[in-house]
């Protein structure tokens, strides 16, 4: 009985250095173990015997004085793994939260409409808050709007055939995993007008590098457009005036020598305009 009095006596304190190395931390917890291990060394080797409850065979103390060294050392050697575990952990989140945070500031900043779309589903998953000032769509409605919907049913039907035709090359080998597609489409403005967005976009893929998903960025392109198409009608305008006018139109060089000179020019000098362009 009194045998059985010591080994519980033992056992209830290897479970010391386990509860202070767990709530208190390695360093801490190292520290108190330490000092309640030095206490029960001077107890247990007391000279003086003054301790009369401890008077247990010199075995049986060197037998648990190293076990609880060895119970000690081996808790501390768990708790420092799993803290360096924990505070790479712990990095690694700061990481990629401040990695999110920055991606979040330039998607929300930035003027062009960044988006993700699932190939499983056909759905957007993610839409940058951009949509809304250059569609009238909010976040929240343009990442419900379906594809079909949002398009003109020419771009649509454009948009359609360039996944089909990009799903095609998946079987190519030698095709370029990170290749990037361009278009041009128009797109429906909340109010009903159309917009023309210059799009960007490539696959996202699985581990297994098969495309699960399109990510892109649409560039509104609709004032560009426009100023082009009014540049083409006012040449096309002044191409048919210079070509149709009685008078005769001509433009020069710095050194004084004809750049181009209206068709008239051969009613009125008998030289046609080749025969004029480029001499002084």
């Amino acid at each position: 009985s009194a045998a059985s009095d010591v080994y519980k006596r033992q056992l209830w304190m290897y479970t010391l250095p386990l509860i202070a190395l767990f709530l208190l931390g390695k360093k801490e917890g190292l520290l108190w173990t330490l000092a309640i291990f030095f206490l029960s060394l001077i107890i247990l080797f007391d000279p003086y015997f003054t301790v009369g409850t401890f008077q247990y065979e010199y075995d049986v103390k060197t037998r648990f004085l190293v076990s609880f060294m060895l119970v000690t050392a081996l808790t501390y050697i768990y708790e420092s793994v799993r803290q360096s575990f924990q505070e790479a952990m712990e990095r690694e989140r700061i990481e990629l939260r401040e990695e999110r945070d920055r991606l979040s500031h330039i998607t929300n900043n930035i003027h062009d409409i960044v988006w993700s779309l699932d190939l499983a589903t056909m759905q957007f998953v993610y839409v940058s808050p951009s949509v809304e000032h250059l569609t009238g769509f909010s976040v929240e409605e343009a990442v419900k709007n379906p594809i079909e919907e949002i398009l003109t049913p020419e771009s649509y039907e454009d948009s359609m055939k360039i996944l089909e035709e990009e799903l095609a090359q998946e079987d190519d080998g030698l095709v370029d995993r990170n290749r990037m597609r361009e278009a041009v489409w128009e797109f429906y403005h909340k109010n009903g007008r159309i917009l023309v967005f210059e799009v960007k976009m490539s696959f996202l893929r699985d581990e297994n590098d098969k495309p699960t998903g399109v990510i892109g960025v649409s560039r509104d392109i609709t004032d560009r457009r426009k100023t082009e198409k009014d540049l083409l009608e006012s040449e096309e305008r002044y191409s048919l005036h210079f070509s149709q006018t009685s008078e005769v139109i001509y433009s020069l060089d710095s050194n004084l020598r004809a750049l181009a000179i209206s068709p008239s020019v051969e009613s009125l000098l008998g030289y046609t305009p080749d025969e004029l362009i480029g001499r002084d």
